[in-house]
C-alpha cells in the first residue's frame, strides 16, 4: 500500500484505511518506522514528530524513528509500515539517493504499507519539479536533477487550501505546470490523502 497525503494520517478515513492493512500481516504487534530524515535541523524534535507516533501507535504498530542520513535503508525492510513526514523535499531527496533506498521504498509499497506525506510525498512520486515552481530558495543544496523515486507517476500538491488562501496565484502556477509537462497534479488539502494501487497506479481519494 502507497499512501500520499498533506499532513499525516490527520482524518479518520485515512487512518481507518491504513488500520485495515496490519491484521492482514497476522501480526500481533506489527512495527512501523517513522522516517525523520526531511528535517535536516530538528530530525527527531520535529514538533509533528510526536503526533505522527500517537498516530501510528493508535492503529497498532509499535514505532521507532528512523533516519536514512544514519541508518541502512536495508533495516527498513524489518518493518511492515514506514512513514516519511514532511520537511525540506531536496535534501530528504539527495539522502534517500545516497542510501540507494529506491528498492526498498518500492518493496514497502508493493508488499506492506509506504506513508509519505507533504516532502515525504513529493519525493516518492517523479518529480520534485512542481515544488520548484512554488518554493526554488528550499533548493539550498542546488540539486539539477529532481527526478524522484518513481513509485508512482501521481504528482500531488499538498496543503493545496492553505497556501491558496494565502496566494491567489497558487492555483495559475499549479495550471501553468500541467500545461507545460502534460500532466494531471491532485491537489491534496490538509487532512486529505490518496492510497494507490502499486500494480496499476490507479489511486482512490480519502477525505
Amino acid at each position: 500500500m502507497l499512501v500520499l497525503c498533506s499532513n499525516g494520517l490527520t482524518c479518520k478515513a485515512l487512518r481507518d484505511q491504513v488500520r485495515q492493512e496490519p491484521h492482514k500481516l497476522h501480526k500481533e504487534k506489527p512495527r512501523a518506522a517513522l522516517i525523520v530524515t526531511s528535517d535536516p535541523i530538528y530530525k527527531e524534535k520535529n514538533y509533528h514528530v510526536a503526533r505522527c507516533l500517537q498516530e501510528l501507535e493508535s492503529l497498532g504498530f509499535s514505532v521507532d524513528l528512523f533516519d536514512f542520513d544514519y541508518q541502512r535503508a536495508e533495516m527498513l525492510l524489518a518493518y511492515d509500515c514506514a512513514e516519511l513526514i514532511g520537511g525540506n523535499p531536496y535534501t530528504l531527496l539527495q539522502s534517500l539517493r545516497k542510501s540507494q533506498a529506491q528498492p526498498i521504498l518500492k518493496e514497502l509499497a508493493k508488499h506492506h504499507i509506504l506513508i509519505g506525506w507533504s516532502a515525504g510525498a513529493l519525493v516518492l512520486g517523479p518529480t520534485i519539479d512542481l515544488i520548484e515552481q512554488y518554493f526554488p530558495e528550499m533548493n539550498t543544496l542546488n540539486l539539477t536533477d529532481l527526478t524522484g523515486m518513481n513509485l508512482t507517476s501521481r504528482q500531488i500538491l499538498p496543503h493545496y487550501h492553505q497556501f491558496l488562501n494565502r496566494d491567489p496565484q497558487y492555483e495559475i502556477l499549479c495550471q501553468a505546470y500541467e500545461q507545460d509537462h502534460h500532466c494531471e497534479i491532485i491537489r491534496l488539502s490538509d487532512g486529505e490523502g490518496i492510497i494507490i494501487d502499486s500494480e496499476n497506479d490507479s489511486f482512490i481519494r480519502i477525505q
